[in-house]
């Protein structure tokens, strides 16, 4: 199966095992068949194991099982065995092949910039494992269920795995990079099956595209948590429940909107990512419509998401500028949940529009692995 898909069904399975796990009557029986090993089957520690496995499985997939038999991407190992692919495997003559060359070249600092990066989405994995387990001991013992986490704590955590999940699906993209730059195209079905240079650029382009809509809509749920989070701590603040309700309804108003238009939109990209993998149209004139209606609606919902990214950010100031909640300053908490996200879609348009690399703009290669590989 195609990497971005099952990613996507992980992800998915992820969710839905948290919903299960966040049922008490769940937890109680875990609690009482297993006082201690209850921990390990908490959606938590769930997460933890399967993020680093997928963080493993990437370095095993593309580092140690290519990056070993070239040197760690030595320019003299790794571009004569480039250019060897190029020539059998897409049937390049010799002009074509040097003007692909030079869109493949990995500069040294990119190249060590690049190799570094499994090293920062490992470090991201320790900090956020620490964080979640100094959450997890404040846990009481209430009702003897130590290590079910409270609905404010739950939401905490959810945010707090914001930036590891995004680090992950970062280094997937630096995979995809390093694919295309070492044509290695035994990566999945999408690559093995490309008979043209163009199929094979747009099969990791395209994976490459589905893992950053799901890193960005993980960005908008994590917003979602953190709203959530301040009008918990503004429960018990008004007059009633119905006041809250009502005041809750509308502030969540555009966060709930720019979640949902996240979603489709994720949903989208990785659906278009399928499409191309897998032919998922037999004739030609049906993948060409299915392109063009993709492009109609992708505009539309980023759009849309500007829109409602916006009206997102006044429903937070709304919530931000609370005096109820001057002490916990959810202002700069809030910054420090959007300033990943920030510095990575702005950072993603300056290295694509003017970024120079070497004295000569970055190929759109090159600043794929750029990008993914400050983002991790």
């Amino acid at each position: 199966m195609e990497a971005a898909i099952w990613l996507s069904a992980i992800l998915l399975l992820l969710a839905l095992y948290r919903i299960l796990m966040m049922t008490r009557q769940i937890q109680i029986y875990l609690h009482r068949m297993f006082p201690i090993g209850a921990l390990f089957f908490q959606y938590y520690t769930v997460v933890l194991v399967v993020l680093v496995v997928i963080t493993l499985f990437s370095l095993w997939h593309i580092f140690f099982n290519e990056m070993w038999k070239l040197n760690g991407l030595d320019p003299n190992v790794l571009y004569p065995q480039v250019r060897e692919s190029l020539r059998e495997r897409f049937r390049m003559n010799h002009t074509e092949m040097e003007m692909v060359m030079k869109t493949l070249e990995i500069p040294p600092a990119l190249r060590s910039m690049s190799l570094y990066a499994p090293v920062a989405v490992i470090l991201t994995w320790v900090c956020v494992s620490f964080h979640v387990f100094r959450i997890v001991s404040s846990i009481g013992d209430e009702h003897l269920l130590e290590w079910f986490p409270s609905y404010r704590m739950d939401l905490v955590m959810q945010v707090v795995f914001l930036p590891l999940i995004y680090g992950v699906l970062s280094l997937r993209c630096v995979v995809r990079a390093w694919t295309t730059m070492t044509v290695h195209w035994g990566f999945d079905e999408s690559t093995l099956r490309a008979t043209s240079w163009s199929d094979f650029t747009a099969a990791n382009s395209d994976a490459y595209g589905a893992n950053f809509a799901m890193a960005n809509f993980a960005e908008m749920y994590g917003v979602f948590c953190f709203s959530r989070l301040c009008l918990d701590l503004l429960r018990d603040h008004f007059e009633s429940k119905e006041v809250h309700d009502a005041f809750r309804n509308v502030t969540m108003q555009g966060v709930n909107s720019f979640v949902l238009v996240g979603f489709v939109k994720a949903f989208a990209t990785v659906l278009n990512s399928y499409v191309h993998s897998y032919g998922g149209f037999s004739v030609e004139g049906h993948l060409v419509e299915f392109d063009r209606r993709y492009q109609i609606w992708d505009h539309a919902l980023s759009a849309l998401e500007i829109f409602t990214s916006l009206q997102a950010l006044y429903n937070i100031q709304m919530l931000c500028s609370m005096v109820h909640l001057s002490d916990v300053n959810p202002g700069m908490k809030f910054l420090g949940t959007r300033l990943l996200v920030i510095a990575a879609q702005v950072q993603g348009f300056l290295i694509l529009s003017f970024g120079p690399w070497a004295g000569s703009d970055l190929s759109i290669f090159q600043g794929q692995l750029l990008h993914s590989s400050l983002v991790c």
